[in-house]
């Protein structure tokens, strides 16, 4: 887990990228899309460090963004990759970000 500090000493985000933990619907690193039961439209360009990347609101949630990235991509980087493209797209990071 990686902590990232919020205003007044808060924690303001989560990251996890470790094996043993899961998202909320069971996602774990690693998991391709389809096993995620992620839908393209519930993501995301990446932006900066995450660019190239689908960023997905987890299901259910508000507060929780499964990060993707797909082996090998060298398409655009700067819009989300397309349908087939993300059919490899495997999960590297869980965010939760505070409730505000």
């Amino acid at each position: 887990m990686q902590f990232f500090k919020g205003r007044g000493n808060t924690v303001a985000e989560m990251h996890g990228v470790g094996q043993n933990l899961a998202g909320p619907n069971g996602e774990r690193i690693g998991m391709t899309m389809a096993q995620a039961r992620v839908a393209r439209r519930d993501c995301r360009a990446g932006r900066n460090l995450w660019r190239g990347m689908a960023v997905c609101t987890a299901r259910g949630t508000r507060h929780v963004e499964l990060v993707f990235s797909i082996p090998g991509y060298d398409g655009p980087l700067d819009s989300l990759p397309s349908a087939r493209d993300l059919e490899e797209a495997r999960l590297q990071r869980i965010v939760w970000k505070a409730q505000s």
